[in-house]
């Protein structure tokens, strides 16, 4: 179904990533400073002209806050798939990777056109699968399906850990 990132998920999937069952329904807004790029078709990890007009915004923001690093700052990119609760449970776990996987790609893509090549090692991928446990909207009507099927984006920045003598 995924073929294009069949690879990469098998990777992810067998270090240990994996999708939990969710527990139970938390109509939680993303954190503060979350972009959200949602309405992926069902079952599909294509990027709409939408999310790839925001990944520009998302890529020089990035960029902007690498500039404001000091030396030894690092920036944390997380980006993390969600699915809404239809279809093979089976797929949710590839579906939820498959997008994020996509996003990382395009953010990755953008990136090396706005951001000098010295400063890319700056930047580090964390990526995470939650599948449908997370859901910001109601499963029932389409229009809160579309708004579950999404990925979220957030960044931080971190400092390289403090060697104790």
């Amino acid at each position: 179904m995924f073929e294009e990132f069949e690879e990469e998920i098998e990777s992810r999937t067998s270090q240990g990533f994996a999708w939990v069952q969710p527990e139970a329904f938390d109509p939680s807004p993303p954190r503060p400073g979350t972009v959200v790029l949602s309405g992926f078709a069902a079952g599909s990890a294509k990027l709409l002209p939408t999310h790839r007009r925001t990944i520009v915004t998302v890529a020089n923001r990035i960029r902007d806050a690498v500039r404001n690093l000091n030396r030894a700052q690092r920036l944390i990119v997380e980006v993390e798939g969600h699915e809404d609760e239809t279809g093979d449970p089976a797929h949710f776990t590839e579906l939820g990777w498959a997008r994020a996987i996509a996003v990382e790609k395009a953010l990755k893509i953008r990136l090396t056109a706005v951001l000098p090549a010295a400063s890319r090692p700056r930047v580090r991928f964390r990526l995470r699968n939650q599948g449908p446990r997370r859901p910001i909207r109601s499963n029932v009507t389409p229009r809160g399906r579309a708004m579950n099927r999404r990925v979220e984006i957030r960044w931080q920045t971190v400092a390289p850990r403090t060697q104790i003598a």
